[in-house]
């Protein structure tokens, strides 16, 4: 064989190796899909009883335990569904309860089991002020010692409202204490824009590393500012009466509970170092408040906000982790304490995204979680507990792409494609297919075919690639003494296959009559071989999930001659 001829034959080979052996490319998911599928959601009563529940909160310590904070000054526990006898703490002789004053808060340390000491922000009788302490459990788990108190922090309060009353333990051991601007309509003390006082701010103190009764962390964002308390995490707060850290990325949420018209939830990210504004009482919501003129681009804006049209004071709730319903995973809940409405809020990417998806017959006052991720809300007024549950909604219609309504002359073999349902509740979809010459279906048994969301479609012509390197191989072999042909015969079918791999929907079947177009890379695919020919069918998908289905309507086509 000549040296030029193996070289060509050579060449032939190896780029047509190399390109076989390359990877298909992965189309992405097509543009418009929703970016939250939004689950359907339930609330399921899970103890009553109570008088007037505030919170819901666990220790940490396995013991599956739930605590329920009641204004009064008693903290309840529940378990399995029944709640204890004797309360697990009653300080009530030294509480002024009522309105929104009262036991506000409970906050168990890590490592709860061992230390045996939790953490309680409450109004003490008769002047208001805001307490801060520390109780230990007695050897009983369920009980606690009401003479254990220890007072780590008090906060004067000009006026009986905006107590805020949260306190809870960050990712980073730090115990958080939300507090309301002191009260009173419109901040008349301007405390939420004061950096020397502590109201209308989020505080974050150590109680935990030895000293007594707390140690500010150096990490703290106005510790060495001049004229700042150093207790201080963030500010521009009215009324945070709820926030929450999501377990899965540590991010903080707030709700702020605003003023005449708007209610708010605040972020702030896990990476952040604190020091956020968030605005009040210069901003509410997104607009200037008090009629008078201001920069909002000055301060650090609301991730979610809602009018008085749709409720007056919002219950800032928590991200569901509790991996039983995927569909909620991810999402935060959260609620109105007038209308009863229920959103869950979402980030797409740098875009908030907020969606009404129930609205309760009660004042909901809480949310919390369990140590499994559970979500739980309280019924203030009618004294009930409810766990947050996914309701089985049945996935989106699935979209038929092809064959094409009123296709015709179609081969006896065909290939139909569907794209993947949305399910909202995250559970495995199954598309059950219908195939007749009847459009009534009658008497036709479907074909399950399983569902994979984001599912790749092979490539349209990549079936002649081996046959393209066989001919490579035969024509070079047959032409050894045509070198300018075999040259030739090498470049064209190097060509041919660059031009296979790299453009969808060149080469590959067709059809006699119409011929398909190609599909999208995410749809589903089911063939059947042997169909009449001459012959008038019908078909259809039926998405499902076990509980719930939806039907893709029916489309026909017609098959040719064999």
């Amino acid at each position: 064989m000549p040296r030029f001829a193996s070289t060509v034959v050579g060449v032939t080979i190896a780029g047509l190796l190399f390109f076989l052996s390359l990877p298909s490319p992965v189309t992405a998911s097509r543009a418009g899909a929703a970016a939250v599928a939004w689950p359907g959601i339930s609330f399921e009563q899970r103890a009553v009883g109570l008088t007037l529940p505030v919170q819901v909160a666990h220790a940490g310590d396995g013991s599956g335990t739930l605590y329920v904070v009641e204004q009064g000054g008693r903290i309840r526990t529940l378990k399995d569904g029944a709640l204890g006898v004797v309360p697990f703490l009653d300080i009530s002789a030294r509480v002024v309860a009522g309105g929104e004053r009262g036991l506000l808060g409970v906050a168990f340390p890590p490592g709860y089991a061992t230390k045996g000491h939790f953490y309680v922000n409450y109004t003490r009788g008769p002047d208001g002020a805001t307490v801060v302490a520390r109780y230990r459990v007695t050897q009983d788990p369920d009980v606690a010692d009401p003479a254990s108190e220890e007072i780590l922090l008090l906060i004067d309060q000009p006026f009986g409202n905006h107590n805020g009353g949260q306190i809870a333990f960050g990712p980073d051991g730090f115990l958080y204490i939300g507090m309301g601007d002191g009260g009173d309509g419109g901040d008349p003390l301007g405390n939420a824009q004061n950096p020397e006082t502590l109201l209308g701010k989020m505080l974050r103190i150590d109680v935990e590393g030895g000293f007594f009764p707390y140690d500010v962390p150096l990490g703290n964002p106005f510790v060495d500012n001049t004229g700042f308390r150093g207790e201080i995490w963030a500010l521009g707060l009215r009324n945070p009466w709820r926030f929450s850290f999501d377990r899965g990325t540590g991010d903080l949420y707030i709700g702020d509970v605003g003023q005449g018209s708007f209610e708010e939830v605040d972020f702030q990210p896990a990476s952040s170092t604190g020091g956020e504004n968030y605005g009040w009482n210069v901003l509410e919501g997104n607009s200037c408040f008090g009629g008078t003129a201001c920069n909002p681009l000055d301060f650090v804006p609301p991730v979610g906000v809602y009018d008085h049209s749709q409720g007056c004071s919002i219950t800032g709730g928590a991200v569901y982790r509790g991996g039983a319903y995927p569909g909620m995973e991810g999402i935060y809940f959260y609620a109105d304490f007038c209308s009863g409405r229920v959103w869950g809020l979402s980030r797409d990417g740098s875009a908030w995204e907020n969606s009404l998806l129930l609205t309760v017959p009660f004042s909901v006052s809480s949310f919390g979680e369990d140590e499994a991720g559970n979500l739980f809300a309280t019924d203030h007024n009618g004294g009930a507990v409810y766990e947050i549950i996914a309701t089985n909604s049945p996935p989106s219609r699935p979209a038929l792409v092809s064959p094409q309504d009123g296709q015709a002359g179609l081969p006896t073999s065909v290939t139909f494609r569907w794209e993947p349902s949305v399910d909202p509740d995250g559970d495995p979809v199954t598309y059950l297919f219908f195939l007749d010459t009847d459009p009534s279906f009658a008497g036709v048994v479907p074909v399950p075919v399983p569902g994979s969301s984001g599912q790749t479609a092979p490539r349209s012509g990549a079936d002649t690639r081996p046959g393209i390197l066989v001919a490579g191989i035969v024509l070079s072999a047959c032409l050894r003494r045509q070198r300018r042909l075999r040259a030739l015969a090498g470049f064209l079918i190097l060509s041919g296959a660059l031009a296979t791999w790299a453009g969808p929907g060149c080469g590959g079947g067709g059809s006699s009559g119409s011929s398909q177009p190609a599909p999208p890379s995410n749809t589903i695919a089911h063939t059947e071989p042997g169909l009449a020919p001459n012959t008038t069918h019908y078909w259809k998908v039926v998405a499902e999930d076990g509980a719930g289905s939806s039907d893709s309507g029916t489309r026909n086509f017609s098959t040719g001659n064999p």
